[in-house]
Order: C-alpha cells, then sequence, then structure tokens
C-alpha cells in the first residue's frame, strides 16, 4: 500500500491493518520469485503466507509442501497440531471427542462474529434492483407475499409494469414501487432510491454475463460486465445506505448482495465474469465491517445456473472445455434461489449457498468471511482441510494442459 493510500485511510482502518510495510525492492524481487517458480499465489510477507493458506479456497497449488500446509492447517488440526494425538489410538479418540470437540464448539460459541441477528421482512422497505425478471422478480414476490412494501428497479419500464402486475397478483400486495434506471448511471440510480424513500432491505440483484475465451472476448464486453455488476452495485449501495444509516427504524437492516458460484471458484471461460463476482465478495466483506456499527448486516448469494432469461443466450457463446468441465446441471428455478436469499437475509448469514454443491464450496472457501452461527463454523474448521484436499484432487482430475507443466 502506497504512503499516499494510507493519507485518506480512515483511522478504524488503520488500527485494523497496523502500521507495517515493505520495501518496493522487496515486493520486486519476491514477485520475480513467485513468476520464475509458476506460483499462482505469491504472498509477500508471513502474514501473507498465513492468508495464502486460510485462503487457498479452489485454487491451483504447484507445491506438494504448500498443498500439505493448506490441506493441514486450513482446519481442524490447526487446534489439535500441538497436542500431538496418536487419533488412529481408541483412548486417543475418545479424548478427542470427550475434551478437545467439546472446548473446540464452546471457543467458537464465543467467538463466532457477528452474533445471531433476526432481520424482518414484514411491514419493512425491501428495494431490489434487477427485479423486472428472474431472481430478482422471484425475491419481490415472496417478499411481497410476507408483507414487505416492495420496490423495484431495472431499465426497461414496460418490463417493470409487467413485473409490478405480476408481483400484485402473486402476493395480493398492492403498494409495489417501480424505478427505470440503469444500475450503471449513479445519478438515475440515486434519483431512484431517494424517490423510493429509506430502505430496509436492499437486494442488490442485478447483473449480466456472457461467458467466452477472454482473447476473443472485447473488452468492450468485459466493461460492460464490470460497469453493470460491480461499478453499478458500488452506485446503489452508495446512493442507499446514507437513508438506510439514517433510518427511523432502528431495528436490523440487510444490504445483500446477489453473486454467484463464480464468487468462490474462477472458471475457464468465467473471466470477466468471475473478476465481477469476486470484487463483489471484496466488496461484501469490506462492506460488512463498515455497516454493523448502524445494525446493518450484509448478505452474499452464491446461486448456481438458475433458469434466469439470460442463461440460454450465455450459453451461446460458453466454450466448448467451459461446458466440460461444468457439465450439465439442471439449473435452479428461480423462485427457489430467492427463497433461499431470504432466509438467509432474515437470519443474517454473510455466505447464503443455494444448492447442494454450494455448501462443499462455502467449507471450502470460507477465506476471512464472517461467521454468525457457531455450528457452521464448527464445520469450516473441521472441514477444510479435507475440502482442500477434495478440491486438489478435483484440479489434479481436471488434466487441464495448463495444470500439467
Amino acid at each position: 500500500m502506497s504512503i499516499a493510500a494510507r493519507k485518506t485511510m480512515p483511522e478504524l482502518s488503520k488500527i485494523i491493518v497496523g502500521s507495517g510495510g515493505m520495501k518496493a525492492e522487496e515486493i520486486g524481487k519476491i514477485t520475480v520469485d513467485g513468476i520464475k517458480s509458476g506460483s499462482f499465489s505469491n504472498p509477500c510477507n508471513f502474514l501473507g503466507q498465513t492468508l495464502a493458506i486460510v485462503t487457498a479456497g479452489v485454487s491451483p497449488q504447484r507445491s506438494f509442501l504448500m498443498a500439505s500446509l493448506e490441506v493441514v492447517f486450513a482446519g481442524l488440526f490447526r487446534f489439535g497440531a500441538g497436542i500431538n494425538l496418536p487419533y488412529y489410538q481408541p483412548f486417543s479418540m475418545v479424548l478427542f471427542m470427550l475434551v478437545i470437540l467439546p472446548f473446540l464448539l464452546l471457543l467458537l460459541y464465543f467467538i463466532a462474529r457477528p452474533r445471531p441477528v433476526k432481520v424482518p421482512i414484514k411491514d419493512r422497505h425491501v428495494f431490489i434492483t434487477g427485479g423486472s425478471s428472474g431472481i430478482g422478480l422471484a425475491i419481490a414476490k415472496r417478499a411481497a407475499s410476507e408483507g414487505a412494501r416492495v420496490s423495484i428497479m431495472a431499465r426497461n419500464l414496460e418490463k417493470l409494469e409487467e413485473a409490478r402486475q405480476s408481483i400484485r397478483l402473486a402476493s395480493g400486495a398492492l403498494d409495489v414501487s417501480i424505478f427505470s434506471a440503469d444500475a450503471r448511471d449513479s445519478n438515475a440510480v440515486q434519483r431512484a432510491v431517494n424517490d423510493a424513500g429509506p430502505i430496509d432491505v436492499l437486494v442488490v440483484n442485478h447483473g449480466v454475463y456472457e461467458h467466452d475465451k477472454l482473447e476473443k472476448q472485447g473488452l468492450d464486453v468485459v466493461n460492460y460486465i464490470l460497469d453493470v455488476n460491480l461499478i453499478g452495485s458500488f452506485n446503489v449501495i452508495k446512493a442507499a445506505l446514507p437513508l438506510m444509516k439514517d433510518r427511523k427504524d432502528r431495528g436490523p437492516a440487510s444490504i445483500a448482495l446477489m453473486a454467484s458460484q463464480a464468487a468462490q471458484v474462477g472458471i475457464y471461460g468465467y473471466t470477466a465474469y468471475s473478476a465481477s463476482n469476486f470484487g463483489l465478495r471484496g466488496l461484501a466483506e469490506a462492506l460488512q465491517q463498515k455497516v454493523i456499527e448502524d445494525n446493518i448486516h450484509v448478505s452474499l448469494m452464491f446461486p448456481p445456473d438458475t433458469e434466469t432469461p439470460n442463461l440460454k443466450k450465455a450459453k451461446s457463446t460458453m466454450p466448448e472445455l467451459t461446458k466440460i468441465i461444468i457439465g450439465s446441471p439442471v439449473p435452479m428455478k428461480a423462485d427457489e434461489v430467492a427463497k433461499k436469499t431470504l432466509e438467509g437475509i432474515k437470519s443474517g448469514s454473510f455466505i447464503i449457498p443455494c444448492n447442494l454443491i454450494g455448501y462443499p464450496l462455502a467449507f471450502a472457501t470460507p477465506g476471512v468471511s464472517p461467521q454468525r452461527s457457531f455450528l457452521m463454523a464448527f464445520l469450516e474448521v473441521a472441514l477444510a482441510g479435507i475440502s482442500r484436499l477434495v478440491v486438489l484432487f478435483y484440479l489434479w482430475n481436471w488434466g487441464l494442459e495448463f495444470f500439467v507443466a
């Protein structure tokens, strides 16, 4: 981080990151060494090595020694490594179950943060971007059915009118507001948010995707994906946040970002889309630290392929290798994703997996994300190591030429 960047850094950020630093020459040397060794992750100091192990996720790993460290120290065995218990002996296993396991659960009960919370939906104002179709429309219908005052934002006014009628028919709710705005236009977004009034639950659901080889994908397409998915999300949150912080109802509020499983694992052909989704994850993690003091709780949804109007178009440009990697899973219904989304928002969950494969991915890629549930925290700790091992086997099994060298 540059000295100039620290000048504008909030005081709390300075406390969090500390006052340590490295010389540019040291970083240059480590960078060159990492490039020459072909390393995927290239940490530059001791803390970086620790973070690399914690956040290995589904990234490739050339070094079997580093892979061993990731598997061993990512999860439960980092707690038991210093105890040197021979787990294969019956007495040690009993000791582990009776002493260490309850201690670990008790420890996680006290350290899991933030604490559990319930975010009510009934009689609250729920504002949903990308609400004229697909997942956004399904969330709007469910929220309205649960007694929320719903506002939806999208670009096409005609589709918004159709969506409003659909929401009214599905829920019986009459108080449904529509706002026509492009998420990339910060001024239009600000006007829409101001007209909608204070928001209790903000669902940042809009998004676009197109899958192709990066060398074939035009920069105009890459910029479009990043502008809509990432910059558009910044625009919406920055417009809504001041009103959310000043809301009269000081009950728990929520900001929920719709990412995808491309925010947990980068896949061939998903380069621009994954970049925008990983950006959303970083935005969510940093934002949670900022807004928790205002009783605003951030959620991040990771749906798989879902039956939406854009899915068929996206598959038409998908490289053949991408189709082989992801296989042919049955897409989720938009209403199923909406149900999982609202359940996660109401429980204040940070990570919201939406299907069966979403849970192993959540255990494999928790990184330094917050966790309210001590039971989920236990599963993350207990399964992180084995999850990393499974991921390494999976990467090996892909047999892609860029992992073989």
